[in-house]
């Protein structure tokens, strides 16, 4: 049995659970602006949520992984109200990668310049332009 062969799968399942553990001990953190206008970090760009009214906004989304977590502070400071719009500054993944998994009855909004990019980027198409976001509202400005 070729031995290189073993050593090379037991190289692949350890990168492949480090990566899997990198977010188990991230905490989504909230730094308040305003009247209701928070800062939130957890790992990668800042995030930021506003609450008006029945109207909950979130610019950006951090990791695919976080996204419960993300969830649930933006509930918590919203005193239970849903998640309503989500801007997208750009198409990193620490900005967009949480957006299947926030958009469920959330309009989506990106910036017009950025299109032709986004459009083009695999990393886009699969994180924005998922079949489940296209039958929500998603507007380019």
């Amino acid at each position: 049995m070729n031995y290189s062969i073993i050593a090379a799968c037991g190289l692949i399942l350890t990168v492949f659970s480090a990566q899997a553990d990198r977010f188990a001990d991230v905490q989504i953190q909230e730094t308040a602006l305003g009247s209701n206008i928070y800062m939130l970090s957890g790992a990668g760009g800042n995030m930021a949520t506003f609450v008006a009214g029945d109207e909950v906004l979130l610019i950006d989304s951090q990791y695919a992984e976080l996204a419960e977590k993300i969830r649930s502070k933006v509930l918590q400071l919203s005193e239970g109200k849903p998640l309503s719009r989500l801007i997208n500054t750009h198409v990193h993944g620490d900005h967009v990668g949480s957006n299947a998994a926030l958009s469920a009855g959330v309009d989506i909004i990106a910036i017009k310049m950025y299109w032709s990019a986004y459009s083009r980027m695999a990393l886009f198409l699969q994180l924005v332009c998922q079949p489940q976001l296209l039958s929500n509202s998603f507007a380019c400005v």
